[in-house]
């Protein structure tokens, strides 16, 4: 398996690490190598996170794999390609994101 960043789902996590990198450098970089590693834990087990129910009827099965209750990494399989559509913060409003997700 392989894991593919749209541009979106790259560019919002790059966002959250810069906003924890006025923070803190050591809480910016932690938080963002957690949510690699999880990410990487679906080359094993691509199906371990939940459908999202928000996201239903769309053109692929949304999947969405939470991180310490804080990140939610949306992404949907494809063949043998892991495609991580969006990494947001889950203290956001979650309508905000289904609709630009196709």
């Amino acid at each position: 398996m392989t894991v593919f960043f749209t541009r979106q789902s790259d560019r919002h996590l790059e966002d959250i690490y810069q906003f924890y990198l006025s923070k803190s450098v050591e809480v910016a970089v932690d938080i963002y190598n957690q949510i690699l590693e999880e990410i990487e834990l679906l080359k094993i087990q691509p199906y371990m996170a939940a459908l999202e129910p928000l996201l239903s009827g769309r053109a692929y099965p949304y999947r969405g794999l939470v991180i310490h209750r804080l990140f939610k990494v949306i992404y949907y399989v494809e063949e043998d390609t892991i495609v991580v559509a969006d990494v947001w913060d889950c203290r956001q409003n979650p309508a905000k994101h289904s609709d630009y997700l196709e």
